[in-house]
C-alpha cells in the first residue's frame, strides 16, 4: 500500500488497514459458510442498502444492466441478499486452480469440492472461461436482467494498460466489449462489511460514450470505470482485497 503512489495511505495508517484486511479475509470465508445455509437471512444484519433507484432505472431502460464491481470483501453475500429482494444477478467469475504440488492435490480432491461449495454460495453464475460465457451474459441482458462483472479481475484474453492509483495496471477489455455490444446500462456497486454489518451502495449509472470502433470505445470509456474504482478504493482501502497485485 505504501509503495502505491496514489493510495493516499500514510505510514501510520498502513498497519491498521493491513490488520483490517486480514480480519476481513477471515470473516469473508465465514460469511461464505453463512450464505450457503438455507436460512442465512436469519444470521444476516444489513446496515445499509442505498441507490436501488439507479438499478431500477437501468432495468427500466430495457437493455439490461451490467453491475460493475471491484474486489471488495462483501460481494458474494451482497449478491445473495439482493436476490432475496428480487434482484437476481448473474455473476461472471473465473476459478483458477492452484499450481504445483498443491495443484495436483487440489485437482483430485480439494478443487471439485471447493467449486461445489462456491456454486452453493453464488448459485447464479457463469465461468468467464466458458466458451458460451458471452452468449449467456448477452442472453441475460437482452431479457432485461442483471449481470455483475468485476472490473479489476485478473486475466482476460485482451488487456489494456491504465493507471490505477498512480500504478500502471492492466484491465481486461471483456467488460467494455459486452457493454458496447448490448447497449446496456452500467451501474457501479460497492459492497462493504460482513454478514453482521452489511452495506450495499449503488452509484448513479456511468456515462457511456458511444464510439464507432471497438478500440475507440475502450479508450474513451475505460478511464471512467477506473476512476470510479479508484474512488471506491480510496474511500474504503481496508475493504479492497487486491493490494498485493499493484
Amino acid at each position: 500500500m505504501l509503495a502505491t503512489p496514489g493510495s493516499g495511505i500514510s505510514p501510520n495508517e498502513a498497519p491498521r488497514i493491513a490488520r483490517q484486511l486480514v480480519s476481513s479475509a477471515m470473516f469473508r470465508l465465514l460469511d461464505d459458510v453463512v450464505v450457503a445455509r438455507p436460512a442465512f437471512l436469519k444470521e444476516l444484519r444489513v446496515a445499509e442498502v442505498s441507490g436501488l433507484e439507479y438499478l431500477d432505472a437501468g432495468v427500466a431502460h430495457g437493455k439490461g444492466v451490467v453491475i460493475v464491481i471491484g474486489h471488495f470483501s462483501a460481494v458474494r453475500i451482497s449478491r445473495r441478499y439482493l436476490a432475496t429482494l428480487g434482484y437476481r444477478i448473474l455473476a461472471v467469475r473465473g476459478y483458477q486452480p492452484a499450481a504445483g504440488g498443491a495443484g495436483r492435490l487440489s485437482g483430485r480432491w480439494v478443487q471439485p469440492r471447493l467449486a461445489k461449495f462456491m456454486r452453493a454460495v453464488i448459485r447464479d453464475e457463469v465461468d468467464s472461461r466458458s466458451p458460451d460465457c458471452t452468449l449467456q451474459i448477452l442472453r441475460r441482458l437482452r431479457s432485461g436482467g442483471l449481470v455483475s462483472m468485476t472490473l479489476d479481475a485478473p486475466g482476460g484474453s485482451r488487456r489494456v494498460e491504465v493507471s490505477l492509483l498512480g500504478t500502471p495496471s492492466r484491465f481486461s477489455t471483456g467488460l467494455l466489449d459486452i457493454i458496447r455490444l448490448s447497449g446496456c446500462s452500467v451501474v457501479p456497486m460497492l459492497c462493504l462489511g460482513r454478514s453482521s454489518d452489511l452495506r450495499i451502495v449503488f452509484s448513479p449509472p456511468l456515462d457511456i460514450v458511444p464510439c464507432a470502433s471497438r478500440d475507440e470505445f475502450i479508450d474513451r470509456n475505460l478511464p471512467t470505470f477506473v476512476k470510479c474504482l479508484e474512488k471506491q478504493i480510496a474511500d474504503h482501502p481496508a475493504e479492497w482485497v487486491l493490494w498485493s497485485l499493484l
